[in-house]
């Protein structure tokens, strides 16, 4: 009796684990969201399109890693723009697969 007692919490200790893992890993992503936002907004300020252009980048990475897809999107196709109009040919490949791959998955 005793071990079932303590399988039952040992498994509630370990949902608790996860549900706390979830939201700290969520807070965490938003966050990141909120920091990369700042950044796009100070690069445009200084007339930084190099940055801005990576910063949309590496946040369509982040909101494909969390599962929004339309708005990861939104921000390489925006990446892609820039990369293409600034002669960043490499650059522009990469935002170019990561659209193919994050279309291809919707």
């Amino acid at each position: 009796m005793n071990l079932v007692i303590a399988v039952i919490s040992l498994e509630n200790i370990c949902k608790n684990q996860n549900s706390l893992l979830r939201n700290a890993a969520t807070a965490s992503a938003n966050k990141a969201i909120e920091l990369y936002k700042e950044s796009i907004k100070i690069e445009k300020e200084l007339g930084d399109r190099r940055g801005v252009a990576y910063t949309l980048a590496q946040l369509g990475l982040l909101y494909k890693e969390i599962g929004k897809k339309e708005r990861a999107i939104k921000c390489m196709e925006e990446a892609l723009k820039m990369f293409e109009q600034m002669g960043l040919k490499r650059d522009a490949e990469k935002a170019r697969k990561q659209l193919k791959y994050l279309k291809q998955t919707m």
